[in-house]
């Protein structure tokens, strides 16, 4: 999870109370989660599910239409996640989504090789870590299918992202370091996939914090 810049406006569609998956709603939502799903990080994701971030019942307008409740997340996150409360908000930047959690991944475990952890001790963030990891690793025999398709999709993107690193670090071509830079702080942004990921392998290395501090 990262932080997300929410578009403070509401969209016209909202007023009424008739729907939340209006097309401006729709349209906004993609812009501001960058295609993303909020919880896992997966880009350009099929299925799309307008999730309400704070539960609600179907009595519960308050809930059910209020603008900075709706988030971009897939299938997959949104019936793992269900009603589960409370959790950080990835669009409020004090809540610290990509600081207070470190993910990584172990090679030498056999299984859930995702590693997701807390940093501060509070109870709000252990229940977040905890969502993350059942739906890194998945909670039943279906969606643990689904888990591991999200986790190939991680590691491909991680192997592509160290190499760059790797060749950033290596390369003696003052040209070619300053176009994998660009590289490098493009896969760092919000708009790239499992961003989360990419950053704390940049934090843990001395060499790549000190450059893309």
């Amino acid at each position: 999870m990262v932080y997300f810049d929410k578009t403070a406006s509401a969209p016209i569609s909202l007023k009424n109370q008739v729907a939340y998956n209006g097309q401006d709603v729709l349209d906004l939502l993609y812009s501001d989660f960058k295609n993303k799903c909020y919880i896992c990080e997966s880009k350009g994701i099929e299925s799309i599910n307008i999730e309400h971030f704070a539960p609600h019942k179907d009595s519960n307008n308050i809930r059910k239409y209020n603008w900075s409740n709706l988030f971009w997340a897939c299938s997959h996150c949104n019936k793992i996640k269900s009603a589960k409360e409370p959790l950080l908000n990835s669009t409020c930047k004090y809540d610290c989504v990509d600081i207070n959690i470190k993910y990584s991944v172990n090679n030498d475990l056999l299984k859930n090789k995702i590693m997701i952890e807390s940093i501060v001790n509070d109870i709000v963030t252990i229940k977040t870590v905890e969502l993350l990891n059942d739906v890194y690793n998945g909670t039943t025999n279906q969606n643990k299918f689904q888990a591991r398709e999200k986790r190939n999709k991680l590691y491909d993107e991680l192997c592509d992202f160290t190499a760059l690193t790797s060749k950033y670090q290596l390369t003696e071509d003052e040209r070619k370091k300053e176009q994998l830079f660009k590289i490098i702080k493009y896969e760092l942004s919000n708009e790239s996939a499992f961003t989360a990921f990419k950053r704390w392998i940049i934090k843990d290395s001395e060499y790549l914090k000190e450059n893309f501090k």
